[in-house]
């Protein structure tokens, strides 16, 4: 299980091993003006221009503060921020968002309790529950056990689309119109037990869970589907009240995720007549193909091309 870091000098080191994990994904320096409730400055922010985001960090009057925008920032120009990850100095704070944990086997991971504000009226941590497209982990949490959602891995040279990912996830949780009520798509919850607990492999491939979801998502609002997704579901088209397609997104082929992707399939198809998709990375034996079609369940495949998810037959899915 993750339990969250509370050493003071452990912080600072992992803080600055953030930033210069991104610096070293990022390709120019800018010099934009930001500001916050605080007031406004200028100061030094880095820019990917594959992923369109940039970042600031430096030492606040309490925290390790993190700043992050979607687009271009112009030197000297007003650049907004999206959103913010920030670490305490030491010890739990829970007002502040972010946090760093390690697993059983020592892999760090950057955390967030899912406290978001700005952008229209009802955003908060519920909505971002709610709408999140990542995925969530427990974590020791100080004297209890907290979820949050998991934004990355930082050793992974995939850090700066994982913390893009959760950037442009925020902004759409702010920005976006939700035309729909989730709670018109309900089923039961009575088949499920207690949640099982992600083990190593399985923790560090979720950290990319998002990017495939968000590049999937992005793909079938260019072809025109509405999209949404709740708590329980990774991703759905709908038309008016009714659910189209249901998508169960897996970052592997273990057997685990296997398992697990039919089992939430076959329960949330429940009294729908939704077509059911499980999405996972090409190299699924033939024969475990044949089983899916079987149980009707078809399968959509990607592979990693740049970075980014390249998905494979995506002309099943019909509106």
């Amino acid at each position: 299980m993750l339990t969250v870091i509370e050493d003071k000098e452990w912080l600072q080191e992992l803080q600055e091993k953030f930033l210069e994990k991104l610096k070293s994904q990022t390709d120019e320096v800018r010099y934009p003006v930001l500001g916050h409730q605080g007031g406004s400055w200028k100061d030094e922010a880095h820019y990917s221009i594959k992923n369109d985001i940039w970042f600031c960090g430096f030492e606040a009057e309490n925290r390790y503060w993190n700043g992050f925008g979607r687009g271009e920032p112009i030197d000297g120009l007003n650049a907004n921020i999206t959103c913010e990850i920030n670490f305490p100095f030491e010890g739990i704070n829970r007002r502040i968002a972010g946090a760093f944990a390690q697993d059983d086997f020592g892999n760090i991971f950057i955390l967030h309790r899912g406290k978001i504000g700005g952008g229209r009226r009802g955003i908060g941590k519920s909505l971002f529950q709610e709408q999140y497209r990542g995925k969530f982990e427990d974590a020791v949490d100080g004297d209890r056990i907290t979820e949050f959602a998991l934004i990355g891995d930082i050793e992974s040279d995939n850090l700066i689309q994982q913390i893009a990912s959760f950037v442009r996830e925020v902004h759409r949780i702010k920005e976006d119109e939700i035309d729909f009520d989730t709670s018109t798509f309900s089923f039961s919850e009575e088949f499920f037990g207690r949640k099982t607990i992600s083990g190593r492999e399985s923790t560090i491939a979720n950290c990319n869970h998002g990017i495939i979801v968000n590049r999937l998502a992005e793909i079938l609002e260019e072809s025109g589907f509405l999209v949404g997704k709740d708590r329980n579901r990774d991703l759905f088209t709908y038309r008016g009240k009714q659910i189209q397609n249901i998508f169960e997104i897996k970052p592997d082929c273990s057997n685990s995720s296997l398992y697990s992707a039919i089992g939430q399939l076959v329960i949330y198809g429940i009294n729908t007549s939704a077509n059911l998709f499980m999405v996972l990375p090409t190299g699924l034996e033939e024969p475990i193909k044949e089983k899916l079609k079987s149980i009707n369940i078809e399968l959509i495949e990607f592979e990693w091309i740049d970075g980014m998810p390249e998905f494979y037959e995506i002309e099943k899915i019909k509106k």
